[in-house]
């Protein structure tokens, strides 16, 4: 079985032989921004809307990587070929080596870590049966200039799994600071309403995730009505269907909420709608 493999600044390695300095300010201070996603027949998908997200933030926050776009596809290009055709990828743009918050102590250029390792996925029995969500204890800080970037501030998140399954859950239902839905631990929410497709404004403190993009744009071809909104967690009760997106698990159906039946079951027609589209889509990515 292909082991997993790394990328640091340039050179390739056995995962368990890549190493970096304590001084990154990625491991001191989470001054760092990721992305996660997955390959399909060798090939990674949506790379380049994941590197757009990435290195707007990079822009953002004033940290400079050292690749370029061509050289980011590159390196998981390598990584692929050398651990398999389907992968999870992480890439991540650490700020640096650096201690103190100042900006003296930035350094000049940033610091790259990709890790590609062979795709478990999900259980198959979790998209049979849907996600049983908790509603976590740490809310969304939705006002934060963090909450739209897919940073390595990611303890909230953490907390909230950890909570999630503490109670036998799966994910956790984060609201942000005025009680409203914003999204999961480490996924978007959507939902059916009166037949429209609804997800949580990014202002509401969802991430800009690129599968919630590619399902939004699933639904307006299919002729779906769909459309971004304030969300309240009484609505979710009411909903006809709801399901949880990224780029790892695609579009996975949730049907327990707190202990509470949520939703028409595991199989509603909304959902499998999308669900074939995105496979359709991954296909015709995967064709040569």
């Amino acid at each position: 079985m292909s082991v997993g493999r790394v990328y640091i600044d340039g050179l390739c390695y056995e995962e368990a032989e890549g190493r970096i300095p304590v001084s990154d300010r990625g491991f001191l201070y989470g001054d760092a921004l990721f992305e996660t996603l997955r390959s399909y027949g060798g090939r990674a998908f949506m790379l380049e809307r994941h590197l757009d997200r990435m290195l707007g933030s990079c822009r953002d926050f004033g940290i400079r990587p050292r690749e370029g776009r061509a050289e980011f596809a590159r390196a998981v290009d390598e990584l692929v070929s050398q651990v398999g055709p389907d992968c999870y990828i992480r890439i991540c743009v650490t700020r640096g080596s650096g201690f103190g918050p100042w900006p003296r102590a930035h350094p000049a250029h940033g610091r790259t870590v990709i890790v590609a390792r062979p795709l478990k996925g999900y259980p198959p029995d979790l998209y049979e049966r849907g996600m049983r969500l908790v509603t976590g204890a740490v809310p969304r800080a939705h006002l934060s200039p963090l909450s739209e970037h897919k940073t390595a501030n990611y303890l909230d998140s953490v907390l909230a799994r950890r909570e999630a399954a503490s109670e036998g859950a799966d994910e956790a239902l984060l609201l942000n600071t005025e009680g409203r839905v914003a999204e999961l631990s480490a996924a978007n929410l959507f939902a059916v309403s009166n037949g429209r497709l609804i997800t949580p404004e990014v202002a509401e403190g969802a991430l800009p995730g690129i599968t919630r993009a590619l399902v939004l744009e699933l639904a307006a071809r299919l002729g779906i009505p769909a459309g971004e909104v304030r969300l309240e967690p009484g609505e979710l009760a009411r909903a006809g269907e709801i399901f949880a997106t990224n780029s790892v698990l695609e579009i996975c159906p949730v049907t327990e909420l707190d202990g509470a039946p949520l939703s028409a079951g595991a199989h509603g027609p909304v959902t499998a709608r999308l669900r074939a589209a995105y496979r359709e889509e991954v296909d015709r990515f995967c064709s040569p």
